[in-house]
C-alpha cells in the first residue's frame, strides 16, 4: 500500500477528472435509458422468482395425490371398497 500512495498523490487531479467524466456519462446514460432499465429490472425479478420456484420445487417436491394416475392408469378397487360403496 505504501508504494501506491505516492502514485495516487501525484496523479490525483487526473484521477479526479476521470472519475468525474465517468460519473457524468453514467448519469446521462441512466437518465436517457430509464424506461429500458426499469423494464430489464422487472423482467429480471420475474425471471429470478420463477427460477426460484422451479428450483425450490426440484429440491423440495410436493407429492400430489390425484384420483387417476397418468402413467399407471386408474386405481384398482379392492373388495373392501366395493362393499363400502354398496351400502
Amino acid at each position: 500500500m505504501n508504494h501506491l500512495r505516492p502514485f495516487l498523490l501525484r496523479h490525483q487531479a487526473r484521477m479526479d477528472q476521470i472519475v468525474e467524466f465517468v460519473y457524468r456519462e453514467t448519469s446521462k446514460f441512466i437518465s436517457a435509458h430509464q424506461a429500458e432499465i426499469q423494464f430489464a429490472r422487472t423482467l429480471s425479478v420475474k425471471l429470478l422468482s420463477s427460477v426460484n420456484e422451479t428450483v425450490s420445487e426440484f429440491f423440495h417436491p410436493v407429492q400430489r395425490h390425484s384420483s387417476t394416475r397418468a402413467i399407471e392408469g386408474p386405481r384398482s378397487v379392492t373388495s373392501d371398497q366395493q362393499s363400502d360403496n354398496e351400502d
